[in-house]
């Protein structure tokens, strides 16, 4: 990916096999990569599939101290339920953004667009329904930008290029610091 459209928050992804013997190594990574505080995220198949989003299907710990790591990540995972042979819990740096949200390359609505659901501040109350989100379309084709918003232009961008690489529509996660001018994946 290119470091200069998006950067994405460092992280380790915790398997459905660790335990809690795997605690101590996982808490020492941690710390190579910040003191914190971090996102403790599901990160799991079952979450968006080709025709839905489920963004906020299972709980995200947000601004987790190192030391809350081990009770985060369980917290995560008994939010599974039944999936958790198959979901991973995702760690990262948090970011406090000015704005975040959910972009969908591929408009569910109306596939000549991209479309994208943002609030201020950390998603977390967008993607578990407690606010409405603001919603900027793109034109795919045209590359117009319609409803304000300019300073997310490169979010698109970013979209259609990482819907190409993957080779399919993609929903994504992102967050902007408007003060940096810095887009995160």
């Amino acid at each position: 990916y290119n470091p200069l459209l998006f950067k994405i928050p460092d992280g380790l992804v915790i398997l459905p096999e660790s335990s809690e013997k795997d605690m101590p190594k996982i808490i020492e990574l941690l710390r190579d990569i910040s003191e914190g505080p971090f996102a403790v995220r599901s990160c799991g198949r079952e979450e968006d599939g080709t025709f839905e989003s489920m963004a906020g299907k299972f709980h995200s710990e947000l601004f987790v101290k190192l030391e809350n790591i081990p009770e985060a990540i369980e917290k995560v995972r008994t939010s599974f339920k039944d999936s958790r042979s198959t979901s991973s819990v995702l760690i990262q740096e948090m970011i406090s953004p000015d704005y975040a949200g959910v972009l969908f390359s591929r408009s569910p609505e109306n596939f000549g667009l991209s479309s994208c659901e943002f609030c201020r501040g950390t998603a977390d109350d967008l993607v578990s329904g407690k606010i409405e989100p603001s919603r900027i379309d793109f034109g795919r084709w045209s590359g117009k930008m319609y409803q304000g918003e300019k300073h997310l232009e490169k979010l698109f961008l970013v979209g259609l290029i990482i819907e190409e690489k993957m080779g399919c529509p993609q929903d994504i996660e992102w967050a902007y610091e408007m003060e940096k001018e810095q887009l995160y994946i």
